[in-house]
């Protein structure tokens, strides 16, 4: 938007028009390399820095490992807040132990505030948290309580996150092709 606005301000002041043609061009362009992207995240994945950042609050007595499924879609964090103050990030497939005080505690697991879900449970020894999103187009993200050696069943979130990816890359794929023959014609055209 402030591109198209210092383009159209350019055009005003010089009679230059060709600056605005562009705006579309580069738009599209991001979109396009955000689309091809997104349809090979979980190929890049491997080589990206996602080193979970969490600390533990002055009052953490017991060692709790917190995990993130990696069965969501998107390589942005997903921030963890303990009893409504922010301690840090996560990303999927990856996991950190930290401190928590013991007893009774609320948790939250969001990438956006608006939509974080508060869950309370008890930490004692042995207490472990998994981080796990619905896999809806609005990310809802859940956090489970799992006492020794419990462990989190996956294949519902499994199954939901492969339905959600499978229609989302069938989207981008349809539609990417399209952006590029757009920005090709845009060049062309401005040329």
């Amino acid at each position: 938007m402030v591109l198209a606005i210092f383009a159209a301000a350019y055009g005003l002041a010089t009679g230059e028009w060709r600056p605005l043609i562009y705006v579309p061009v580069i738009a599209l362009f991001a979109l396009v390399i955000f689309n091809l992207y997104w349809l090979a995240e979980d190929r890049l994945e491997r080589y990206l820095p996602l080193k979970p950042k969490l600390s533990s609050p002055p009052n953490g007595k017991v060692s709790v490992e917190i995990a993130c499924t990696r069965h969501l879609a998107g390589n942005s964090p997903i921030y963890i807040d303990l009893n409504g103050v922010r301690i840090g990030k996560i990303y999927r497939g990856r996991s950190a132990c930290i401190l928590l005080p013991e007893g009774r505690i609320r948790i939250s697991a969001y990438r956006d505030k608006k939509e974080a879900i508060v869950e309370e449970g008890i930490v004692e020894n042995g207490t472990s948290l998994m981080v796990w999103d619905e896999n809806s187009l609005v990310s809802k993200f859940h956090v489970t309580f799992l006492e020794r050696d419990e462990e989190f069943n996956e294949e519902e979130v499994t199954a939901s996150y492969k339905k959600v990816r499978k229609t989302l890359r069938g989207m981008m794929a349809a539609n990417t092709p399209t952006g590029l023959v757009e920005i090709v014609a845009l060049l062309l055209g401005a040329v």
